[in-house]
């Protein structure tokens, strides 16, 4: 069984939906062009994660969000936005907040990193597991490293440098890149160590430290091409 989203963005829709989206082990269980229109609607249909998309973030916009999230039945629901109260981002950094939230733009890996883990805390709660990760193919947390888990590639200080370096386009992506990139890392260490302390949901933290890894390496690549493009050294 695949997680099912539902989408409130035409974006995050082409986004998710696209080649670079979630993949096999999630389907679109509705779209809707904006988060009034999904409200509107008479009936939702169940979803395990919920997809809004919101220029301009107030409390009357978190608070329709979590309306949205309880009616079709997501366990959490990630927002995109472009501008909101330093207050409002953070109460989203807050610990045990329900919402994750991305500031935009955002490219369907960015999109698809940040839901990682929503996307396992929606199959631990509904049941299922995706199709990248199965329990007859997990390793036991005491195991050791797994060929699965690829190395990194960029250094605490080489991440620093890219984020203050300067382009011939006057681009504020190396400084995004690198800021996303050392905020993976930092969740990646956190869930490896969580594999080994949480015996309860043991497989649910191999499945974390896997996929983080997975998307930093996504990331770690896309900074290199920009790199090349830019003519900028990193190392």
């Amino acid at each position: 069984m695949s997680c099912r989203l539902l989408v409130a963005g035409e974006h995050l829709h082409l986004l998710a939906a696209g080649e670079q989206g979630f993949g096999n082990y999630a389907t679109i269980a509705g779209a809707f062009a904006d988060l009034s229109s999904l409200l509107a609607a008479p009936d939702l249909p169940v979803a395990d994660l919920l997809l809004v998309a919101a220029p301009a973030v107030f409390p009357e916009t978190v608070a329709a969000v979590r309306e949205a999230r309880d009616r079709c039945g997501a366990s959490r629901a990630v927002l995109v936005y472009e501008f909101a109260k330093a207050s409002t981002e953070a109460d989203f950094a807050r610990e045990g907040c329900d919402i994750t939230a991305l500031r935009a733009p955002v490219t369907a890996s960015d999109l698809r990193a940040a839901c990682e883990a929503d996307l396992a805390l929606a199959a631990i709660r509904a049941g299922w597991v995706p199709e990248t990760q199965s329990s007859a193919s997990a390793p036991e947390p005491d195991e050791g490293p797994s060929p699965e888990i690829p190395k990194r590639r960029f250094s605490d200080g080489e991440l620093a440098r890219a984020a203050q370096v300067s382009t011939a386009i006057d681009c504020e992506c190396p400084h995004h890149l690198a800021a996303l990139l050392m905020s993976l890392n930092a969740f990646e260490a956190y869930s490896r160590e969580c594999e080994s302390r949480n015996d309860e949901d043991a497989l649910l933290h191999v499945y974390l430290h896997r996929a983080t890894a997975r998307a930093r390496a996504v990331m770690e690549e896309a900074l290199t091409t920009l790199a090349e493009a830019e003519g900028f050294e990193i190392r």
